[in-house]
């Protein structure tokens, strides 16, 4: 008889069906992405969800010819992604931290929703308004509103922060305070707090104007469960947070730039790692280097916009190799090393290969000393570094490149990509069935057979999924436009010499540099000088001869003709770049009417060169104005932004899609049906019966 192994039983070895089918509905902008479903599953466990998606535009001037969708993702992450413990606090089993501390963990990393909330808040708009009696007989009493300015800003943040509970929180993040002048109302307000000052005996209101970047925040964190309630200060799980990000980026991160590892999440997730598990503050207990990061990744939340690099002005690079010939390979040929060929210092025994001024390899030696070996090792070595431009700084897509083979490190690892689905939008015409106008003043009425637009998408989607481990599915979703550009010159109209028309022997041979005149127009408004530098500079390098294996498109006519003509603007949904913009403002009497004057206010907008700010297509208002074709254009086209700042108008603005998507959702695993929960039916039972639960 042998006892070499015992049989365990597995657990979970029975699996139930459970209804998780929900509404989602929602307002949408162009090109910014919100979870649509969040669902937490269990290891060997299965979801199959089937969706109905219903789109309705906001009302828009003219029937555009625009074409847009909207896009679904699903996508799953494996919980250990995120909370490396996981498996060791199931288990009860300590683990080693990378500082090389044992712990044995007993919670998950977690927050509140009261501090999500303030975050929230910190981007919004605030006014105060101070409580005073009107006198009289019994308790009448009124709001007025003052002025926080100067140090009453420090004071009245304390005042919230101890409202909220968050002692101890010595951050200078604090909301945008008002003058009574510009006061919110509270029928404006899209938050309000009411707080009792023990030290003055005052009481005060404040209302929150909720800002773009926080109803984008606000967005991500009801869409992943958490309910924002202000005075829920019980613990809650990050996790959703921290894997939700990770999809994102995992599919649109700009990785040629900044590889995961370089964010804020996988910053936290090192904290986690290191069994840091408290992301909020009650008690003063928290580090404030860990709060301090921890807020600068939800405020990374109010960024995850989609990314395309596959049209022609988003390919440009800043540089030919995108940085990647610092990464050049040690290898020993037998006869010289790679490293003394690629070496940044100098010898007169020796030629060496480094990268130029613009990252490419090359032999820099005067004049060029090539052999058999220099120029295979320029031609290796050229090739290793363009691979490595494209990848740019995702660690598991250069590993399978260079070495065929996935990342055995998990935090390395992609997302599981599940599915993705796409609900196409129609916009037709409204006619004017009547004569409404009122003749002599243009706002108001129509003409009979005057037309506007209108929206509508309907279409379905759906995936079946079993999950290998612990981890969540996500459905992540967002409005595209298909768009292109068409300003600036036609890119074959430069090939005026034997350096510039394309030879096919030279074809795809190194980079060309694109002058800026291709992407760039004066909008209509010659400054005093020329400031553009449309004549002298270029936007950014791709492969030779790409300007011959793209087409731009045509706007022609009245379509675009003039910076202040815009009635026909909304017709066409191709890229409007506003290198320059204008304000003309009438000049009015002392009775309100029009002097004939008027202010003009003349701006040369931050439009950048190559760059990643092209991939986010809807980002930024000034490089799209996607919103031109409803009534409702938000900031775009009228006010002066910057890449790197906040637009200037950003609050009171509304989104232009209303969707609502059905969700039929079947979770199948081994947890018992809720009818089964109430400990009524045991094993050997014969049979069952339904009772009612009235």
């Amino acid at each position: 008889m042998s006892f070499k192994s015992v049989l365990l039983g597995t657990s979970a070895h029975k699996n139930y069906t459970h209804n998780m089918s929900f509404d989602n509905n929602t307002t949408m902008d162009f090109g910014f992405l919100q979870p649509l479903l969040s669902q937490y599953m269990l290891p060997n466990s299965s979801i199959s969800v089937n969706s109905k998606q219903l789109v309705r535009l906001a009302p828009m001037p003219t029937p555009s010819f625009a074409r847009m969708y909207l896009q679904n993702y699903a996508r799953f992450v494996k919980m250990t992604d995120v909370v490396p413990y996981y498996e060791s606090l199931l288990s009860g089993i300590s683990f080693t931290t990378p500082s090389g501390v044992s712990v044995k963990p007993v919670q998950m990393p977690v927050t509140t929703n009261s501090f999500l909330l303030w975050n929230l808040l910190i981007l919004s708009r605030c006014s105060v308004y101070e409580k005073y009696s009107l006198g009289g007989v019994g308790d009448d009493y009124a709001y007025k509103p003052i002025d926080v300015v100067g140090n009453k800003t420090e004071d009245f943040r304390a005042m919230l922060q101890r409202r909220f509970m968050f002692y101890g929180l010595d951050f200078s993040y604090k909301p945008e305070f008002t003058t009574a002048k510009y006061s919110v109302s509270p029928l404006q307000s899209d938050y309000t707090v009411l707080y009792s000052d023990s030290e003055s005996g005052k009481d005060y209101m404040f209302c929150f104007l909720f800002s773009s970047r926080a109803k984008r925040l606000r967005k991500q964190f009801l869409g992943l469960g958490y309910s924002l309630n202000g005075e829920d200060n019980k613990p809650v799980s990050i996790a959703p947070l921290l894997a939700y990000y990770k999809a994102y980026y995992d599919y649109f991160g700009l990785t040629r730039d900044i590889q995961f590892e370089q964010t804020k999440c996988f910053e936290i997730i090192g904290n986690v790692w290191e069994y840091n598990v408290n992301f909020y503050q009650l008690q003063g207990h928290v580090s404030s280097s860990i709060l301090s990061s921890f807020i600068l990744f939800l405020q990374d939340f109010q960024n995850l916009y989609y990314t395309d690099a596959s049209s022609y002005i988003a390919a440009h690079r800043a540089f030919p190799m995108n940085g990647a010939g610092s990464r050049l390979p040690n290898i020993n040929t037998g006869v010289y090393s790679l490293v003394n060929y690629a070496s940044s210092t100098s010898s007169a025994s020796r030629t060496y290969l480094q990268p130029n001024q613009f990252s490419v390899p090359a032999n820099p030696s005067d004049p060029p000393q090539f052999t058999w070996l220099s120029i295979d090792l320029l031609r290796r070595l050229s090739r290793f570094v363009s691979k490595d431009s494209v990848i740019g700084k995702r660690l598991s897509d250069w590993v399978k490149v260079h070495y065929g083979s996935d990342v055995s490190f998990d935090l390395f690892k992609d997302s599981f990509n599940i599915s993705e689905w796409r609900t196409a939008i129609d916009i037709d015409d409204v006619f004017s069935t009547s004569e409404t106008a009122d003749v002599g003043n243009a706002n108001k009425g129509d003409y009979l057979g005057a037309y506007a637009g209108k929206g509508i998408g309907f279409g379905k989607g759906g995936f079946t999924f079993k999950a290998p481990t612990h981890g969540f599915v996500f459905v992540m979703s967002c409005i595209v436009p298909i768009t292109n550009i068409f300003q600036g010159n036609d890119p074959t109209l430069y090939a005026i010499d034997n350096d510039t028309i394309p030879h096919p022997e030279f074809d795809a041979l190194g980079y060309e540099f694109t002058p800026k005149g291709v992407f760039m127009s004066d909008n209509f408004l010659l400054g005093v000088k020329d400031d553009l530098g449309l004549t002298s500079k270029g936007f950014g390098w791709v492969p030779r001869y790409t300007g011959f294996k793209v087409k731009k498109n045509i706007v022609n006519g009245d379509m675009y003709c003039g910076y202040f003509k815009r009635d026909l603007l909304p017709y066409f949904n191709d890229r409007l770049i506003l290198n320059h913009s204008a304000q003309c403002i009438d000049v009015t009497d002392t009775d309100g009417k029009p002097t004939g004057n008027f202010r003009f206010y003349f701006n040369t907008n931050n439009v950048p060169s190559a760059s990643t700010s092209w991939q986010q297509i809807c980002k930024y208002g000034f490089l799209s104005n996607y919103n031109r074709l409803f009534y409702n254009v938000k900031s775009d086209t009228d006010f002066v932004s910057t890449e790197s700042g906040d637009f200037i108008f950003d609050y009171g603005e509304f989104d232009n899609f209303i969707c609502q998507t059905v969700f039929d959702v079947k979770v199948k695993n081994w947890l018992k049906p809720v009818q089964n929960s109430y400990d009524t039916v045991d094993d050997v039972d014969n049979g069952t019966i339904s009772q009612s639960t009235n």
